[in-house]
């Protein structure tokens, strides 16, 4: 099966893509269980600090909050991207940021660009 396409604004600096790569590569994804409805994994901003992956977790909040789509779920909007099979989506506040496969996200509409 191919991987969903990668969803992030094209003006995205190439060097924060790939910060941002590191760092959902390095960093502990911890699943959500208490979302059985909505069954995904999140990393938290002061876990990425404590193994030293701070700048990374910034980084990765920085790529969605700048270079976005806007979705819905359940109504409620998410600054989110899609980025090599997953969809990325933030807690405004940065501290925690969440994920699940792509293919899979149930997102109600299709990302609309620069909404916020």
């Amino acid at each position: 099966m191919p991987m969903p396409a990668d969803r992030i604004r094209p003006d995205a600096p190439p060097s924060l893509v790939e910060a941002a790569r590191d760092y959902i590569a390095r960093t502990t994804w911890t699943f959500a269980k208490t979302m059985p409805t909505n069954p995904h994994w999140y990393c938290v901003r002061q876990k990425a600090r404590a193994a030293g992956l701070g700048a990374g977790h910034e980084q990765l909040f920085t790529l969605i909050r700048d270079y976005h789509y806007s979705r819905r779920w359940h109504g409620r909007r998410y600054r989110s991207i899609d980025l090599d099979g997953y969809s990325y989506w933030i807690i405004e506040d940065g501290t925690v940021i969440n994920r699940k496969p792509a293919d899979d996200a149930g997102w109600d509409d299709e990302p609309q660009p620069f909404l916020w």
